[in-house]
């Protein structure tokens, strides 16, 4: 009986991670970064029991994700931390929204990361320009919540919010070093904002 039961398991957790894994490779290799303008809805919360399955799960994808998908995906999973801390906050759960908070910061910062990885001059660009337009649309989206927040949640949230400019002040360092690059290759195209 054990045995059996067991063996359901296994197999109820293998199809949803086959289904995961088909979800993940449709939502990544789309290339355009449009999820990251559409509402995020959080899904499985950090107050459930279950949550640690699902940054587990996101972690195995996270493995078999490669090239630019990974920055799109860490970007996708920030703006879905995001969602989470706020929906955290509305619960007054504090310590949980500044875990998803520092969690999205983390992925901005992965995407970034991946981003500076990146050999052609223009493509990199534009995908920086992309990450500096989702972390400006992030601390918008802390400065509204912070304004609803109770006096014990705007402290972890100034504090997500300084965190926040200081990945954005390296990314426009790293948007320097970029019109450099393209300054030094010759190129005449000015390096123009995609927020302007």
């Amino acid at each position: 009986m054990k045995i059996r039961l067991l063996l359901l398991c296994f197999l109820l957790v293998s199809a949803l991670c086959l289904v995961g894994v088909s979800t993940a490779g449709a939502q990544i290799n789309s290339g355009n970064y449009t999820q990251l303008d559409q509402p995020q809805i959080a899904g499985l919360l950090p107050d459930s029991p279950l949550y640690g399955f699902k940054l587990l799960w996101e972690r195995v994808v996270d493995a078999f994700t490669i090239g630019e998908n990974q920055i799109e995906r860490n970007l996708i999973l920030a703006v879905r931390r995001l969602a989470e801390a706020e929906a955290m906050e509305k619960k007054n759960l504090t310590d949980k929204a500044e875990k998803a908070l520092s969690r999205a910061e983390d992925r901005f910062q992965k995407a970034l990361d991946k981003a500076q990885q990146i050999d052609n001059i223009d493509t990199q660009a534009e995908i920086i320009d992309k990450i500096e337009s989702t972390v400006g649309k992030h601390m918008q989206t802390l400065n509204q919540v912070m304004e609803k927040a109770n006096t014990n949640a705007q402290k972890g949230l100034q504090n997500a919010i300084n965190n926040s400019s200081k990945v954005l002040q390296k990314i426009q360092a790293v948007k320097m070093k970029v019109m450099e690059k393209r300054q030094n290759r010759g190129n005449n195209n000015d390096y123009t904002n995609i927020n302007d």
